[in-house]
């Protein structure tokens, strides 16, 4: 007799799927981890442009940043309001959530005109929903900061 039996076919099949089951994993957190580095990045270029613009002192103001769970939203002066229309509003990818460890438990900050300090440092974490994958941001005093 030749040709397969229904056991050897199962067990090729089982196997194919197990492969396929690998694979898919492996994209799905190659896919995460770039999204968590994607949106990092972009955070931190909000960082840099709001310190950029405050120590240039563009249009005679200081710059900061406002963190809410799910977006993160430039402001021009020391005080965040969620009605000015010159506010720049990035929102954070759905499957991540944005959490602020700023010195007294500010969830927005603003760099001084020239010197580019801030008013509060701490840490940045940005989490990806349903998993332990984080990135921090951390801001010194002197109004630099790094990510890990």
């Amino acid at each position: 007799m030749k040709g397969f039996t229904l056991f050897e076919t199962l067990i090729v099949i089982g196997i194919g799927v197990l492969i396929c089951l690998i694979s898919f994993s492996a994209f799905y957190d190659l896919d995460n981890n770039q999204l968590l580095a994607k949106e990092t990045a972009e955070v931190g270029s909000y960082l840099e442009r709001a310190r950029s613009m405050s120590v240039t002192s563009n249009n005679f103001s200081e710059y900061g940043l406002h963190f809410s769970p799910t977006s993160i939203t430039l402001f021009q002066g020391k005080t965040y309001s969620s009605t000015d229309t010159a506010n720049d509003l990035y929102p954070l990818n759905s499957r991540l959530v944005i959490t602020p460890n700023l010195s007294d438990g500010a969830s927005d900050f603003y760099f001084t005109k020239v010197a580019g300090k801030p008013s509060a440092t701490g840490t940045i974490t940005i989490s990806l929903l349903g998993s332990t994958s984080t990135k921090t941001i951390t801001i010194y005093s002197t109004g630099l900061f790094e990510s890990n």
